[in-house]
């Protein structure tokens, strides 16, 4: 880059960043897309029906207007308008939604066999101090199979653009996987933490090395024996993997 920084576009965290709306309103200030890992008990205004047709009512906020037999100052702060929408927590939306507008991936090949999971998409309305915030996708993954620690089901919320295809998210919540694994693998093989130093530049170069190292491996590990995901049968959606 012509600044001498690495660019980001992707932010990806659990549920401990994600449930908080401040922290995210920061991460979309800055123009960063994140995908958020957040509660199954998160509520948001779904902008379609269970059916994923027939649009629902929007949720609006007002300011009750100044009366004359009120005195004080004039009304300021907005409220929650009359509407027939409700908010939906995210898990009794993924258990409503129809089957058919979930999709299915083979997201890696795992030690203990493939981890398939079905997604859905949807775009909502997110709540703001108890008032309609901004609109954001909910991606919703549920487990197929794989490993029984895997938990069945995940819960995210990003601030993608609306163009963003399913594909991208699938690849994008695969992401946190292959970063741990590499952290794991530069601590036990190449020696991450195992430094003595009294200055940053010191620590950037041992860092910087061992990155260098553990990609000359990876490179190798995929020529030798290449182990990567691929789409479930029956799906023309684009390759999406997390490795």
């Amino acid at each position: 880059m012509a600044s001498g920084r690495l660019q980001a576009q992707w932010v990806v965290c659990d549920e401990g960043y994600g449930d908080s709306p401040a922290f995210l309103q920061r991460l979309d200030a800055t123009g960063l897309w994140y995908l958020a890992e957040v509660p199954r008990d998160t509520k948001v205004w779904p902008l379609l029906e269970i059916d994923g047709q027939t649009p629902r009512d929007r949720p609006s906020s007002w300011v009750p207007p100044q009366t004359r037999s009120r005195k004080g100052p004039v009304p300021q702060r907005e409220r929650l308008g009359c509407s027939r929408s409700a908010k939906v927590p995210l898990e009794d939306l993924a258990k409503q939604w129809p089957a058919s507008r979930w999709q299915r991936y083979r997201l890696l090949e795992g030690h203990k066999g493939p981890l398939v999971a079905d997604f859905l998409v949807l775009r909502a309305i997110l709540p703001l101090n108890r008032l309609p915030g901004p609109q954001v996708w909910v991606v919703i993954r549920r487990k197929v199979s794989g490993s029984a620690e895997e938990p069945e089901w995940k819960f995210y919320l990003s601030n993608a653009p609306l163009e963003t295809p399913l594909a991208m998210f699938v690849r994008v919540s695969g992401m946190r996987w292959p970063i741990e694994t590499c952290f794991a693998e530069c601590k036990g093989e190449l020696g991450m933490d195992h430094y003595e130093l009294r200055f940053w530049r010191g620590w950037h170069h041992h860092m910087t090395t061992v990155i260098l190292a553990h990609h000359f491996l990876v490179r190798w590990q995929q020529r030798l024996n290449q182990r990567e995901g691929d789409l479930a049968p029956n799906n023309d959606t684009p390759l999406a993997h997390a490795r």
